[in-house]
C-alpha cells in the first residue's frame, strides 16, 4: 500500500501528507473497487477501495500527525486525491467531533 508520501513543511510544526495517484497493480485494484459504502461515522458515501486504503493510511499517520503544531496539509493526485479528501474528513471527525 505504498501510496503515502509525507514530509515536514518549511515552517516548524507544519506537516504534509501527500498521496500519489495510481501507479501499481495494487492501486488499480483500489480504483476498480467502486462499490459505494456508507460511512455513518463520517457521514459520507465512499468507494470501498478508497475507504480501505484511506483507513490503512489513517492508522499509519494518526499518531505521527500529533507532532504537527501548525498546519496539516493533506493532498493527492487522482486516486490519491480521493483518498486525501476522505482522510481529511476522517481526521476532522476523529479529532474535532470526538
Amino acid at each position: 500500500m505504498g501510496s503515502l508520501r509525507s514530509m515536514e513543511g518549511k515552517k516548524s510544526g507544519e506537516c504534509y501528507v501527500v498521496i500519489r495517484g495510481t501507479k501499481t497493480l495494487s492501486d488499480v485494484f483500489v480504483d476498480l473497487d467502486v462499490e459505494e459504502i456508507n460511512d455513518e461515522q463520517v457521514g459520507v458515501r465512499v468507494h470501498r477501495g478508497v475507504k480501505t486504503r484511506a483507513d490503512f493510511i489513517f492508522r499509519d499517520i494518526d499518531d505521527k500527525l500529533k507532532i504537527c503544531t501548525e498546519d496539516i496539509i493533506i493532498t493527492g493526485h487522482s486516486l490519491g486525491g480521493s483518498i486525501a479528501y476522505y482522510l481529511y474528513l476522517k481526521y476532522v471527525y476523529y479529532h474535532i467531533f470526538e
